[in-house]
């Protein structure tokens, strides 16, 4: 029985040893081929975005990022949003309180718009990213009708595969201390048995996407 059962095991080691070896020597196709990027990821990101039905605003100035964000928002007084310090625009919240919008609790179902920004942007897809962690709400992202996400040009990078080489790079720690990861491609979308697509069923209707460009 003992000898069986070592006969056994060392197979099985002998097994996981050679797929370990097969899996080092694998040369991993890219998800995305790199030549169907082009010369510019932002080009690419805004032409896929687009693509997605998300409206994309090219910001140039702190100022025209927040006019834009209140040009948005208007008529509503109230306002979902990541906390300051989370977002790459400084002040936001002061600027919407002398504007006569307040930001309100997390997770208001009766608010129509949110405020983040994001962890990356993926060029080829014209996806966003999302980490949540304290001060980055999920639910801004997902509960409110409009969702406006603040990106930066250096925060577009080509694809997934890329942005889990940067997570794997960084430590496991960078990702076990997110409550959970979202990846959004456009607005909310589903079809009846018609096919007839409806937007914001299940989520935002719209996604504007400021991208910073100073």
């Amino acid at each position: 029985m003992t000898d069986s059962r070592t006969k056994i095991l060392n197979k099985l080691r002998s097994a996981a040893t050679n797929q370990s070896q097969v899996e080092h020597n694998i040369k991993h196709a890219a998800m995305v081929p790199p030549e169907s990027l082009g010369n510019s990821l932002t080009d690419k990101f805004i032409t896929e975005a687009k693509k997605l039905s998300c409206i994309v605003h090219l910001i140039s100035s702190e100022r025209h990022a927040k006019e834009t964000i209140l040009s948005i928002i208007a008529p509503d007084a109230e306002v979902l949003a990541w906390q300051d310090d989370r977002l790459p625009l400084k002040n936001l919240r002061k600027f919407l309180a002398e504007n006569g919008v307040v930001v309100t609790a997390s997770g208001n179902p009766h608010v129509r718009v949110g405020v983040t920004g994001v962890d990356a942007a993926l060029a080829a897809t014209g996806s966003l990213a999302f980490c949540s962690e304290t001060g980055k709400d999920r639910l801004t992202s997902l509960l409110p009708e409009v969702h406006i996400a603040l990106v930066c040009k250096n925060q577009i990078i080509p694809d997934l595969e890329s942005w889990f080489a940067q997570k794997k790079k960084s430590g496991l720690e960078n990702i076990r201390k997110s409550g959970n990861i979202v990846f959004i491609s456009g607005p909310s979308r589903t079809a009846d048995i018609a096919m007839e697509l409806i937007l914001g069923m299940h989520g935002p209707r719209e996604v504007h996407i400021l991208l910073f460009e100073f």
